[in-house]
């Protein structure tokens, strides 16, 4: 009896070890698990960090540029400067499709390109009504944010700024349908046309009715200039 109670008892102290051991590699795996999971949620939270650093970097309402090129005039008597034209033609295509989302406010404004310190940016499209007709319009914006440097550094700009000869406001907008023509009725207007603007614009008048009977209608921006200040 002895004998075999002995033998009892040995037995439930293995089986009673073997399941502690398994509690223990159970226990061990959730750890690795947890920290696996803890690890890909960081790396996750960082991709998303990254991601979101990314998109405020190309939204153009995030971009502290320190009171543009207003700065730049305010002070233009202690800079050395030299002005000359930007050799490339800016372009961008919508869609029929595509100006009626921005119509809808359903984007964000959009960089198209960067120069030296200035970001062109399609601010959107907005319905309107013809101040010359009185029919509906869609008015597309381009504008250019400039990024003020107290030392020096170069701007895209639609002013003639240096002493030089020329238009004061040299820029040549145009926009043409898929099939390579300008739209019969097309009103262009330029920054010099307000007053008390922070920023320079760009903008298309387009007749609302003519826009939709093309699929793509392409922009273009040339003559604009290459403005190089340096600190006396």
């Amino acid at each position: 009896m002895n004998k075999n109670l002995i033998i009892i008892v040995i037995a439930l102290i293995t089986i009673l070890y073997g399941c502690q051991q398994d509690d223990v590699t159970t226990a061990e795996a959730d750890t690795e698990n947890t920290e696996t999971v803890d690890e890909n949620s960081s790396e996750e939270t960082g991709e998303e960090s990254s991601d979101k650093a990314d998109e405020e970097k190309i939204n153009p309402n995030n971009i502290d540029r320190n009171g543009g090129i207003q700065r730049l005039f305010e002070k233009v008597d202690q800079y050395d400067l030299e002005q000359d034209y930007y050799q490339e033609t800016i372009t961008f295509e919508l869609s029929k499709y595509e100006m009626a989302v921005l119509t809808a406010g359903q984007t964000e404004p959009k960089i198209l390109t960067t120069v030296g310190d200035t970001d062109v940016v399609l601010m959107g499209v907005e319905k309107d009504s013809g101040y010359l007709t009185g029919e509906g319009e869609l008015v597309v914006e381009v504008a250019l944010f400039h990024t003020f440097k107290e030392e020096g550094g170069t701007l895209l700009t639609n002013y003639t700024i240096a002493e030089e000869e020329g238009s004061l406001y040299p820029a040549v907008i145009n926009v043409m349908n898929d099939d390579g023509n300008e739209p019969t009725y097309i009103f262009k207007a330029k920054a010099e046309d307000y007053v008390n603007i922070p920023e320079e614009f760009l903008r298309w008048h387009l007749s609302y009715d003519e826009v939709r009977q093309s699929e793509r209608w392409r922009f273009e921006i040339s003559k604009l200039k290459v403005l190089g200040y340096e600190g006396k």
